[in-house]
């Protein structure tokens, strides 16, 4: 069989896809749709980057070394810098405002504007493009490796065929991957698939994405017989999504994990782990070969629709993260089920982005600088139209957001602590002196017991100004005791992340309490703290572990804070 230098179009709609699917995802994070997250992400970047090998593979047969470097620096390099650092603004932009709304601010839109022009506009990180600059680097290790291997005229025949047999064998296939990641994943104790969105890349989550590269990289230069991905390709479709529907279900059962006490007297835990990365490995090999069989069976013959799909999915993973908090905010007081408002939600979100690429993409320079060429728009006039309609929306709603108490509700089952406490002495809402600090709300405020909390995020130095400005104190849990009482019934109420008043700004490591107390005991998470980046010198609670853990986290974070209103009447 030769090599074929021709467009693959089941490829390519299965490439399209993996790109699309990052609006399901990123607008599953929003809704907070935990299920849907772990099942896209099982699978999704695993299988971009084999694609991408097999992609890589034939532009290298297609053109020589240097051709095909000067290409993937003009299709790949250049175009990630250059939308880290457009988007970096813009995003930091919707985002914030998005933040703010959640966060119970009186005016949304001057808190995100502010929020963007005090932050640097140079990017400091690269967001959901983490992908593209992952690629740049595995690229060149690819090609570097590929080019000495030629020059040394090194090939090793047997290990190629064995491959080869492997990677054509449905079974074979998914033994040697899965457990490549199942072992990946133990060594490391990686409890999910890795992401990383710093400047510093990680080189053992780049030597992971290599792994698939390079798997696609083969595909292409064995001619592994494409037709034999179609073979049971539904089964093995169907075993990898029942995979990933159990998976994440025992995350509970091993997420306190403590290292001091080791794996033997915790053996329980280690053995639900496990469970786990099995079920995740299986996952991942049968989602990523099931569609590749699926694709290559249902979509190989060159279709308009499915044309214009691939041609536009570039631009629809670009703008996708930009247009997911605006539809989510246009459907927020909409009474209806959060799967279904999910669901249009999704479904809008992908239009519009269709809507901006016809209008503004494919038939401009724009589309040639990221799809190496521009190519006639199907209806312009209408997609423009769609477009401005959706933009004048958003703009009234940035102006005019719904006042505080209107918005939804930021406790647990979105329901009011009234209801989730009936057996509590609860008022809600709650606040005293003042409805707001620094334009956060205390309108969302609830009293139980001698408590006050406050679900709408400030900064550590604020939530303690807004405690006494509520006539208490920030919360000090100054025994075990103490602590786990109110850790019986705060979770109950709140799943956000909250302010544990300790910090060790005055000395790395030593964490105290307001009045200067040392920790009695601590509740932190395995391997914290660890004072990443060297600025985390406070605290928070995780309410939605079985046990409520503590992280060391940066001062400046905006969470919600428990305040102790007994805490000024015993002075």
């Amino acid at each position: 069989m030769e090599k074929e230098n021709k467009r693959h179009h089941g490829l390519d709609a299965y490439r399209a896809i993996l790109m699309i699917l990052g609006v399901v995802l990123h607008t599953a994070v929003i809704y907070g749709l935990k299920n849907i997250i772990d099942s896209i992400h099982t699978f999704r970047m695993p299988a971009f980057f084999l694609l991408s090998g097999y992609f890589g593979a034939l532009l290298l047969c297609k053109y020589d070394f240097i051709k095909m470097i000067k290409n993937r620096v003009k299709r790949v390099l250049i175009p990630c810098f250059v939308l880290i650092f457009v988007f970096f603004p813009i995003n930091t932009f919707i985002w914030s405002f998005l933040d703010s709304f959640n966060r119970g601010s009186i005016d949304p839109l001057n808190d995100s504007l502010q929020f963007t022009v005090k932050n640097p506009f140079l990017p400091t990180d690269t967001m959901h493009f983490w992908f593209l600059y992952f690629l740049i680097f595995i690229i060149f290790i690819v090609v570097f490796i590929t080019f000495l291997m030629n020059h040394l005229s090194y090939s090793a025949p047997k290990f190629q065929n064995k491959l080869k047999t492997i990677l054509e064998g449905p079974w074979s296939f998914m033994i040697f991957i899965g457990v490549s990641n199942f072992l990946w994943f133990i060594l490391l104790r990686w409890g999910q698939i890795p992401t990383d969105t710093r400047w510093m890349p990680n080189l053992i989550i780049i030597f992971y994405y290599t792994f698939f590269y390079s798997l696609g990289w083969f595909i292409y230069n064995l001619e592994v017989d494409l037709s034999s991905f179609k073979k049971n390709a539904w089964i093995i479709l169907f075993v990898g999504v029942l995979c990933s529907i159990y998976h994440s279900s025992f995350d509970h059962l091993f997420i306190d994990y403590d290292n001091e006490k080791g794996m033997i007297l915790q053996w329980e835990k280690v053995c639900w782990f496990l469970i786990k990365v099995f079920l995740g490995s299986i996952s991942l090999v049968c989602w990523v070969r099931g569609l590749l069989g699926v694709f290559l069976k249902y979509c190989s013959k060159d279709n308009k629709v499915w044309r214009y799909i691939s041609d536009s999915s570039y631009w629809v993973f670009i703008i996708h993260i930009t247009i997911c908090p605006p539809a989510y905010l246009l459907l927020t007081n909409w009474d209806a089920p959060i799967i279904f408002k999910f669901i249009i939600s999704t479904i809008l979100v992908f239009f519009i982005c269709l809507f901006t690429y016809d209008g503004f993409i494919r038939s401009t320079f724009i589309g040639k600088f990221l799809n190496g060429r521009s190519y006639p728009s199907f209806k312009k006039r209408t997609g423009l139209f769609m477009f401005f309609i959706f933009a004048g929306a958003v703009i009234f709603f940035f102006k005019n957001p719904p006042p505080v108490l209107e918005r939804p509700s930021p406790w647990a089952q979105k329901k009011n602590p009234i209801e989730l406490l009936p057996r509590k002495d609860v008022l809600y809402p709650f606040f005293k002196n003042k409805e707001s600090l620094k334009g956060i709300s205390f309108l969302r405020c609830a009293k139980v017991e001698e408590y006050l909390i406050c679900p709408d995020g400030l900064i550590f130095e604020d939530a303690k100004k807004a405690c006494v400005l509520q006539g208490g104190k920030i919360t000090s849990f100054d025994s075990k005791e103490k602590y786990k009482d109110v850790m019986k019934w705060l979770p109950k109420i709140l799943k956000r992340r909250i302010w544990l008043a300790v910090t060790d700004s005055k000395k790395e490591g030593v964490w105290l309490w307001p009045d200067k107390k040392p920790l009695a005991f601590d509740y932190w998470i395995a391997n914290q703290p660890d004072n990443w980046g060297k600025g985390e010198n406070c605290a928070e609670i995780h309410l939605w572990r079985e046990t409520p853990r503590w992280n060391d986290i940066s001062c400046d974070s905006k969470l919600a804070y428990i305040c102790d209103l007994k805490a000024n009447k015993k002075i």
